[in-house]
């Protein structure tokens, strides 16, 4: 469990955005954790993790990266003949020097009318409900914004290979240091916490000591003090409420006060439905996944409130 839990927060940080070097390959190990039930019924996995220089990236923009492009080469391939199927991993260095991380299946490929389009936002072979069409495209963009790129060949009945290249790090004596942040005590917060769970909020109004803090347990009763006029400089809203969901909650106020819209940090535990998963991809507000650790939630309040 608790190796679950690390890798999961390996990829759920939209707070952290801090660029910082890189190895690839405990990136790819923790992928390959997360996607291992979609590639185990499926194929067998290879690994040759070859020398391959360190990169700089912000942790958990590439390790999506590579959950995506391993979700992807396994659900290129059908269920029930795994011994006749694989998926390899592989990195190495090119001749520019640059980190080459390698993901080939032997799945159905694609024809060239469909490899032209696949980094073509809302591109999808997938039947409707099942992908959004973003996660190349996405993925993409965050390589090309670390100076790399996604190469891709691909045989119909063969099998498909992405490529990601990557530059290497520049010399540590090279690297800029950042200057220390100047310690400043910061005005309490006015929050407010949705949750069905009352221990939830209890532990919550614990790590958010100091600040104005403000918890109920319902969709309703929120959107009542919100449309009365109480304004919040962070909303913590937990998404699978039972009676009213914060999706639901979201488009209320998406309706009634954008503004506060645009305030709510969403709260997720456990699997979600692909409606939710679905609604995440789509809404750009920061979510905090459920364990999370007292400095984690404080880093994440203060990022809503500053950003």
């Amino acid at each position: 469990m608790r190796s679950i839990v690390r890798d999961v927060k390996t990829f759920s940080r939209p707070e952290e955005q801090r660029v910082e070097v890189v190895d690839v390959r405990p990136l790819l190990e923790s992928a390959v954790n997360m996607s291992f039930n979609e590639i185990r019924h499926r194929a067998r996995l290879v690994k040759e993790y070859g020398p391959v220089p360190q990169v700089s990236a912000v942790r958990a923009r590439l390790g999506q990266v590579f959950l995506n492009l391993i979700v992807n080469a396994a659900q290129a391939i059908p269920e029930g003949a795994v011994e006749q199927n694989e998926i390899r991993l592989s990195t190495s260095t090119d001749e520019k020097g640059r980190a080459v991380v390698a993901i080939r299946d032997t799945g159905s490929g694609m024809p060239p009318e469909v490899l032209r389009h696949v980094f073509d936002p809302f591109f999808t072979t997938k039947p409707t409900g099942v992908g959004s069409g973003l996660g190349l495209s996405i993925s993409n963009g965050i390589v090309s914004s670390l100076g790399g790129e996604i190469l891709v060949s691909s045989t119909v009945g063969a099998g498909s290979e992405f490529r990601v290249l990557l530059p290497p790090a520049p010399p540590a004596k090279h690297r800029a240091d950042p200057a220390p942040a100047a310690q400043k005590q910061e005005p309490p917060a006015r929050i407010l916490a949705i949750d069905d769970d009352g221990m939830v909020g209890n532990a919550l109004r614990r790590i958010l000591a100091g600040h104005v803090f403000e918890f109920l347990q319902s969709g309703e009763a929120a959107l009542e003090r919100i449309e009365g006029g109480v304004r919040y400089d962070v909303i913590l809203l937990d998404l699978t409420m039972p009676q009213m969901s914060g999706m639901r909650v979201h488009a209320e106020l998406m309706r009634i006060d954008p503004a506060q819209a645009t305030r709510v940090i969403f709260i997720t535990g456990g699997v979600l439905t692909a409606a939710a998963q679905r609604f995440l991809d789509e809404v750009p507000n920061l979510r905090l996944h459920k364990p999370f650790d007292a400095g984690e939630l404080r880093a994440m309040v203060h990022k809503q409130r500053t950003g």
